[in-house]
């Protein structure tokens, strides 16, 4: 990923897209974090959202570790969060590049590891493409 986010349409709906980014993380041997369904979220404080927004936090504790070890303050960088959103009948899954997230800390070990990372990250996503 040479770009900030890498983006994937697909024809699936929200929720499998959703299904199948999880799915692809644990093959990844990224763990499932937590799923938040931002419109369901929205809507319990009486919040219309018309389109979806689903977003799946993953996390592989090994380069958390690693993250962590280079550059502590990274800390709120993770976990990598993967949207899955809707917007006039089209499903998009998109996540920031790691190497564009961490760059602003301007630290040569974070970079390493976040290149490291992206095409794990590039796989999850393409996962969703049907």
């Amino acid at each position: 990923m040479s770009q900030t986010f890498h983006n994937v349409e697909t024809s699936l709906s929200a929720a499998d897209a959703a299904k199948r980014v999880q799915e692809a993380a644990l093959k990844e041997k990224f763990g499932v974090l937590d799923v938040m369904n931002l419109k369901q979220t929205m809507a319990g404080k009486g919040v219309v959202y018309d389109d979806e927004a689903i977003v799946i936090s993953v996390c592989e504790p090994n380069f958390a570790r690693r993250i962590l070890t280079a550059e502590s303050t990274a800390a709120s960088c993770l976990p990598c969060r993967i949207s899955v959103t809707t917007n006039k009948g089209k499903t998009t899954v998109s996540v920031p590049a790691p190497t564009s997230v961490f760059a602003m800390f301007n630290n040569p070990e974070l970079l390493k590891l976040a290149a490291e990372a992206e095409p794990i990250l590039a796989r999850i996503v393409d996962a969703a493409k049907a």
